[in-house]
């Protein structure tokens, strides 16, 4: 977005009073952060396995339910992680790298040999943890991988009716929507001493 100093922008009054600034695009409200992705996840877009999963979906299943409606089941889930199976996804965590640099420092200081046995033991279960990743990460990766099937058959607009249960922006819509109370703050004008309540859960 190309962005204009505020000198150079006009201000109007909405019919609330609000003052609001052009050329500036639509500003949100409420502002909501774009999530990290884990590892694992990470992984899996970039190497485009998520990717040659849905080519194989869309070759094997010629229709599918409504963009709004599909779900992948357990199952197709399950057999997702087995396609994945001989194929690398490898990634290094942070933790590990931190494992690494004590390491490394121990063995400079000749401590190495005082903690080694409990350095076995991290590295031990952090390896557990990350072989776990594709079942603990499930509902970070289930939507990335029902978003590009759905795109397949129903396109961009799919793709948009797809996230409407899990795209973070829409959630918190729907949640201001929901409280009258904060809707109505926000389209007032704002207060110094009066802060927008928060959303109710």
């Amino acid at each position: 977005m190309v962005k204009f100093a505020d000198s150079l922008r006009h201000s109007y009054k909405t019919a609330a009073g609000r003052t609001v600034l052009d050329g500036g695009g639509v500003t949100p409200d409420v502002p909501v952060a774009d999530p990290d992705i884990a590892d694992i996840t990470r992984v899996l877009l970039t190497k485009g396995y998520i990717f040659d999963f849905a080519t194989r979906y869309r070759a094997e299943h010629p229709t599918i339910l409504g963009a709004k409606e599909f779900h992948l089941s357990e199952g197709e889930y399950q057999k997702f992680i087995a396609s994945l199976s001989g194929k690398d996804v490898t990634y290094k965590t942070s933790v590990e790298t931190a494992v690494e640099e004590l390491v490394r420092r121990a063995k400079e200081d000749k401590h190495y040999d005082a903690i080694k046995p409990e350095v076995a033991l991290m590295q031990k279960s952090i390896a557990a943890t990350k072989a776990n990743d594709l079942i603990r990460f499930k509902t970070e990766i289930l939507p990335l991988l029902e978003s590009d099937i759905v795109s397949r058959y129903y396109f961009q607009k799919g793709i948009t009716e797809a996230s409407f249960n899990s795209d973070p922006d829409v959630k918190t819509a729907v949640a201001v929507l929901n409280d009258a109370n904060r809707y109505s703050r926000l389209l007032r004008p704002a207060s110094p001493t009066e802060p927008i309540p928060a959303a109710k859960k």
